[in-house]
């Protein structure tokens, strides 16, 4: 009798042990299929928005890294070409606004009026390249940048607008010195003559690649006949 007992009693404990072990495995089952589905959803979207995902379809976890990084790439993958060119635009005007912290400005002019008085003494042949009013690039505000020489504005302007510059480079003495500015040379005009440069009103005694500017410098390129006395 006692023994009948102990059996009944060991079917009950097996019984519930073997129920336990069921429901444990059923909620193992469902966890793993729901993390399986997240995966599942978040690949879906990547891939409908024709992204390569991050993540295998059979992964059962994503790595919170790459889950921040795919939440990037989704609402990168919203942006139209027209909202990056409108981006685009906002920080070019942002770029040419005067109101720019640290931004520096000067002015440059190139002329030649000064030949018109000693027309007699120029090259005939240069005549058609000589300006009607004598002006090779008008008085403009240009942006430069801090320890920015005289030269470095000149020849980054001309170019800019496809003014013809040629000039000599003296490493011994870190000097340059311009010959030609929009074809006119040195002695077209007479032995005396060629490119001096003033800022603000003076003439430097060094040259324009030796000048470094400062915010508010007014800079004038001018063709002398006189090694600079016929220059106001």
């Amino acid at each position: 009798m006692k023994k009948l007992k102990n059996n009944k009693t060991l079917t009950v404990f097996l019984t519930v042990l073997i129920a336990l072990i069921c429901v444990s495995c059923n909620k193992t089952d469902i966890l793993k299929n729901n993390e399986t589905d997240t995966v599942f959803s978040v690949t879906k979207e990547v891939t409908d928005k024709g992204l390569s995902p991050l993540v295998n379809e059979t992964e059962e976890k994503l790595n919170p890294q790459k889950e921040e990084y795919l939440k990037e790439q989704i609402f990168n993958a919203g942006e139209t070409e027209e909202t990056k060119q409108e981006k685009k635009t906002d920080v070019d005007s942002l770029n040419d606004s005067d109101d720019i912290v640290n931004t520096l400005y000067c002015t440059l002019s190139v002329r030649c009026d000064t030949i018109f008085d000693n027309i007699s003494d120029f090259a005939k042949e240069k005549i058609e390249i000589l300006p009607a009013d004598g002006i090779v690039f008008p008085e403009t505000k240009v942006v430069f940048y801090d320890g920015e020489s005289v030269f470095n504005v000149l020849a980054r302007e001309l170019k800019k607008n496809k003014i013809h510059i040629d000039f000599e480079n003296t490493p011994m003495y870190n000097t340059v010195y311009i010959k030609g500015i929009s074809n006119l040379y040195e002695h077209d005009c007479g032995q005396l003559s060629g490119w001096i440069y003033r800022v603000n009103g003076k003439v430097p005694g060094y040259g324009c690649s030796q000048y470094i500017l400062k915010s508010g410098d007014k800079i004038e390129f001018v063709y002398t006949c006189d090694l600079g006395k016929d220059i106001d």
